[in-house]
């Protein structure tokens, strides 16, 4: 009878790894990021703890000497794997006081179509 229960150890792991990757990709929940759209979806008086609830922890935090604290987003568009391969970055700033966005604005910072490399 126990003939009958035939398992073969390569298929038993094969399954378990299966199972394990299914696990860990339904376990671990992705932060989202700041984008154009839900930097536009953000209003003026939002509190600073629902910014940060929501998009995670900035790139940096200043703290002014008015009391104000600057929260910095990052967002990079990239084509390739390479530190050279960004070709835009939008930085999205909002400025905090006493626990409400007072004002917000974004930087967008793009690389030329060309770089000169010093040959003529």
């Amino acid at each position: 009878m126990l003939e009958d229960l035939h398992f073969h150890k390569g298929s038993y792991v094969k399954y378990l790894l299966v199972i394990l990757f299914l696990f860990c990709c339904c376990s671990f929940k992705h932060q989202p990021i700041m984008t154009m759209e839900s930097y536009q979806c953000i209003q003026i008086g939002a509190s600073e703890e629902a910014l940060a609830k929501e998009y995670g922890k900035p790139h940096s935090i200043t703290y002014l000497d008015t009391g104000t604290i600057v929260y910095e987003y990052v967002e990079r568009f990239q084509i390739g794997q390479t530190q050279n391969s960004i070709v835009e970055i939008r930085r999205y700033f909002f400025y905090i006081k006493d626990g409400k966005v007072v004002s917000k604005y974004v930087r967008l910072y793009d690389r030329p179509g060309y770089e000169f490399t010093g040959e003529l």
